[in-house]
């Protein structure tokens, strides 16, 4: 899989996470990884792991989504991907056993030695639980034992139904090495039935760290956790399918004076209507709200809007329940808005033919590029939006991203 592509899906969970919750979402929060160092449980052990050196978070996700190598990359940097050092004590000192590359991009978000060596990384850094380098087992001499994803030790509806944030899965607690130092203990999220107000529990599956042979999941807590996986699973599959189908039928106005409804309604229309949709967020203000806390802080907002102090650069989507009280307020605030603020920048309107007029001839002077969207038309669904849909979720459910 092309770097570009994994990056698609985080941005698509960006624009699905709107559409869903009638706002733009955010990010994981994710500090620039710094150099670690890891013991093992006597002290005799060290292993030390040096990051790829990041410009920044946003330069990682720029260039990874133009599909760049070493994506956010320092330029002139010669490491092009996560190094370490494995280190055994020899009295006062510490003696190189051996150095070299890991198998992460970035950085692991953590690791563990075992008291002969061994080690073992967990997750990649700005994603975890994704990809086939969720857990990987190295030999002293620095070679991979054994590399896996999420998929390759835990049944499939198990994976799909593991909590997941913008860029990650939250799927693991404390892992550990067993008291012989022979094993690997993956410590996993364990689903309960009914978990409002209870305090989250794991199941331990264990790893031999000679081989990377998984040993088998026994004992009731194991049992428990995967039943009740296959049944959070079928009621996921319930609701996608009922998201599915919304996302599939015809987008309609709402009939509702609600601000959420509304915009709900902005996100995935401008998503049906726009190629650009895939990569950035609109600014959404919606006018005349039946439930509308503060009409004077809506009216500020869109005097800012015109003015070109709020959301600079961005494209702005103007829209309420009311068409009169829409109209009204651009009418009145584009007039007493300095010129020339919007000049390329694109404006969409919801609005009916009897006032779109009316509305675009009083944005003019602010230079935007105007665009009506006619609240009675329905808005079907982009042929490529859904297949990016659809083979999202698929992705997302085997943790490929």
């Amino acid at each position: 899989m092309g770097i570009a592509k994994q990056w698609i899906g985080v941005v698509l969970a960006l624009c699905l996470s709107i559409a869903s919750a009638g706002m733009p979402a955010r990010a994981d929060s994710w500090e620039l990884p710094k150099v670690e160092s890891y013991f093992s449980g006597d002290r005799q052990w060290r292993l030390e792991v040096r990051p790829r050196p990041i410009e920044s978070q946003l330069k990682y996700f720029e260039d990874g989504m133009e599909g760049r190598d070493a994506a956010g990359g320092l330029a002139g940097a010669s490491q092009k991907s996560a190094e370490a050092s494995l280190q055994r004590r020899q009295g006062e000192r510490w003696t190189t056993v051996w150095e070299g590359p890991l198998l992460n991009d970035v950085a692991p978000v953590s690791a563990l030695v075992a008291p002969d060596g061994r080690f073992v990384t967990f997750d990649n850094w700005h994603s975890t639980g994704y990809g086939p380098k969720t857990v990987v087992i190295y030999d002293t001499a620095g070679r991979a034992v054994r590399s896996m994803g999420l998929k390759d030790f835990l049944p499939p509806a198990y994976v799909a139904i593991l909590g997941r944030s913008v860029s990650s899965i939250m799927w693991s607690g404390e892992h550990r090495i067993s008291k012989d130092g022979r094993r690997v203990l993956v410590n996993v999220y364990a689903p309960q039935d009914d978990e409002g107000g209870k305090p989250m529990k794991y199941v331990d599956i264990a790893f031999d760290l000679e081989t990377g042979r998984q040993l088998p999941n026994t004992g009731k807590a194991w049992a428990a956790a995967a039943k009740t996986a296959e049944r959070d699973y079928r009621e996921k599959q319930s609701k996608d399918a009922v998201e599915l189908a919304e996302f599939t039928a015809p987008l309609r106005a709402p009939n509702s004076e609600k601000e959420l409804d509304w915009r709900r309604y902005a996100y995935e229309a401008w998503g049906r209507l726009t190629q650009d949709s895939d990569g950035a967020s609109p600014y959404v203000l919606v006018i005349g709200a039946g439930d509308e806390t503060d009409p004077e802080t809506t009216r500020g907002v869109l005097q800012e809007l015109l003015a070109g102090v709020a959301a600079p650069k961005r494209t702005v989507m103007l829209l309420g329940p009311s068409q009169d009280e829409l109209q009204r307020s651009i009418e009145e605030e584009a007039a007493a808005a300095p010129p020339g603020k919007l000049a390329g920048r694109r404006v969409y309107v919801v609005a009916d033919a009897a006032r779109y007029e009316a509305m675009a001839k009083a944005l003019q002077r602010s230079g935007a590029d105007c665009v009506r969207i006619d609240p009675a038309v329905a808005i079907e669904q982009r042929p490529q939006r859904l297949k990016n849909f659809i083979e999202f979720r698929r992705r997302q459910d085997t943790a490929e991203l």
